[in-house]
């Protein structure tokens, strides 16, 4: 998911522009410290595709989990989607329930 973020220009601050420039080129993040302080890091973008429909949704993150489970039984919802599916838009029909 693409994070919006405050952008600064540091077209006249060189020593800076070096310095992205470098993590642009390694793709290696680096530590901005005053003395022993770490105060942010720098980091190479990988990912600059304005965001998708599925990046809005806050449960996106599950989407990957839908179907992984498991289990053993007619209870394997994960097997059987289609079937409980079915089942559920055409009706169960058992034998006690037909005249």
């Amino acid at each position: 998911m693409t994070m919006e973020r405050n952008s600064v220009d540091i077209s006249n601050i060189p020593e800076l522009v070096a310095l992205a420039e470098q993590v642009q080129q390694t793709q290696e993040s680096q530590v901005l410290t005053r003395g022993q302080e770490p105060l942010a890091v720098l980091e190479p973008l990988t990912d600059l595709a304005p965001a998708t429909q599925t990046d809005t949704n806050p449960n996106a993150w599950l989407e990957p989990l839908i179907g992984a489970g498991r289990s053993q039984g007619p209870g394997d919802i994960s097997a059987n989607k289609k079937k409980y599916l079915a089942d559920a838009y055409y009706g169960k029909r058992d034998s006690h329930d037909q005249s």
